[in-house]
């Protein structure tokens, strides 16, 4: 009874030693060969997406409006510095800066398409500006925070109406509300009332004081030949003799 005992004890200890060393060997040979990563500088694309950080630029609400003076101001100086990092580069073709995102540590993250004329790996340039810790006027985080192809071009980057065209591609109700409408252009005043004019047959040169001295020398002057002048009233004609009679006979 003992010598079987012992036996069964060696053929287990055998059996746990080879178990022991098996699922280590398995479990080799099961695991999934990870897929390769792609350096951003061997990524071959037309179209980039691309997500920068901006180091030394806090993040504030300001950045989720595309009318204010943070988010136009950093918008100009980062396509500054992206056309600096590719002048000279010819397949280099558009730029479109279209958000600007919070980090972990409360900083800004910039997002961004690049197209060029072809697929190829375009992002030499932009990775070795980085690698300097500027672009342009901005200080950068030295390496890219993300790479990736944008598959199709970009959607057109309009709005639906009174919506505007900054406000796309998103065309949030945020961005929209900020809008205001052109102003209504109203029409030109209308042109002074004319001068007052002088009873007849008093000259229309004597108005506004319209003085019996300036009716009686000015009568005629206005007009070149007689017969442009207006035929005076009868009345007024007579008044006017009647008052020239009188002013003689005071002077003789």
């Amino acid at each position: 009874m003992n010598g079987a005992t012992a036996v069964v004890l060696v053929l287990f200890c055998v059996i746990s030693q080879s178990l022991a060393q098996t699922p280590a060997k398995a479990k080799n040979s099961t695991k999934p060969t990870p897929k390769p990563t792609v350096p951003p500088g061997q990524l071959k694309c037309r179209v980039f997406n691309i997500t920068i950080k901006l180091t030394n630029t806090s993040f504030s609400e300001d950045f989720q409006n595309v009318h204010s003076k943070d988010f136009t101001n950093t918008r100009i100086e980062l396509e500054a510095g992206i056309h600096q990092a590719f002048d000279g580069y010819k397949p280099f073709q558009a730029l479109k800066v279209h958000q600007f995102t919070k980090s972990a540590d409360g900083k800004v993250l910039a997002h961004f398409y690049l197209e060029f004329k072809g697929n190829g790996t375009h992002l030499k340039n932009l990775i070795a500006a980085l690698a300097k810790g500027k672009l342009g006027v901005l200080t950068v985080q030295p390496t890219l925070v993300k790479a990736g192809c944008f598959v199709n071009t970009p959607v057109p980057m309009v709005c639906s109406y009174p919506c505007p065209t900054v406000c796309a591609p998103s065309c949030s109700s945020l961005c929209c509300g900020q809008y205001q409408p052109p102003p209504v252009m109203l029409p030109p005043p209308p042109p002074p009332p004319p001068p007052p004019q002088c009873p007849g047959p008093c000259s229309p040169a004597c108005a506004p004081t319209c003085s019996p001295a300036c009716c009686q020398t000015a009568y005629y002057s206005p007009y070149g030949k007689r017969h442009h002048a207006p035929k005076p009233n009868k009345e007024d004609v007579q008044k006017l003799r009647k008052h020239l009679l009188k002013k003689h006979a005071k002077k003789h």
